[in-house]
């Protein structure tokens, strides 16, 4: 969602991701958003707070709320199965930092705007690239990194929905078939580099929830270098 947010609107754009807290958080901001960031500024740091938002909630405003305090409050992500703590910080300076990213949830406002013309898809991502893929379709992959390339603090179970091997071979096998272009993110994968023979592949710095600092390698498909020589794509 981070790369959408930031790109320019095209004239259509849908955003895709298995995990049902995740569209229901984007739609709630979308359609509620007035009660959700009222929610949200009364909602304190605190660690019982995080402890609360790993329950589920049949109200999908409340399950928002609960994603979005799993987002800023843990190390381990909202979307972790893996719960690595709360952010707590011993320094002063780190700890003010963190407690007023807390509180800054105005920035919200500007997220609806820019998603009021998008698409949101809760499904399968083969079966959304096969809907959506057309010669001008651009997608853009951030599946669940292989568990070869993890760090050992993020264990072998580390998302809501898991990929297996195979998984990242058909998803490979069905992108390296398409009509149109795609782009896939991922840390640096031997796995990745026999899959995407051909691609070209860009790395760059990216920072893990661990503070630490990583690798991020994007695989970009011929077809998407061809067109970006043809037309700005990036």
């Amino acid at each position: 969602m981070s790369v959408l947010l930031q790109k320019t609107p095209s004239r259509l754009e849908v955003y895709n991701d298995l995990d049902g807290d995740v569209v229901n958080f984007f739609r709630v901001l979308r359609e509620d958003t007035s009660e959700l960031l009222r929610l949200l500024q009364l909602t304190p740091f605190s660690r019982a707070e995080l402890d609360l938002s790993y329950q589920p909630s049949a109200d999908p405003l409340e399950r928002a709320r609960r994603f979005y305090v799993r987002a800023h409050q843990s190390f381990s992500g909202p979307s972790a199965q893996v719960r690595s703590g709360w952010r707590f910080q011993r320094e002063n300076d780190s700890w003010s930092s963190i407690v007023y990213l807390w509180r800054d949830v105005e920035h919200l406002v500007e997220t609806t705007g820019r998603l009021k013309d998008v698409g949101l898809e809760n499904d399968e991502a083969t079966k959304v690239i096969q809907r959506y893929d057309t010669p001008d379709t651009l997608f853009y992959c951030d599946p669940p990194y292989p568990a070869g390339v993890r760090s050992a603090r993020w264990g072998k179970k580390a998302y809501q929905h898991e990929m297996t091997r195979k998984d990242h071979i058909l998803l490979a096998e069905l992108l390296n078939d398409i009509q149109g272009m795609a782009i896939v993110s991922s840390y640096p994968s031997r796995l990745y580099d026999r899959l995407y023979v051909g691609w070209s592949l860009v790395t760059h710095p990216a920072r893990s929830n661990g503070n630490r600092n990583m690798l991020e390698q994007l695989w970009i498909s011929p077809n998407t270098r061809k067109r970006s020589k043809q037309q700005r794509l990036f």
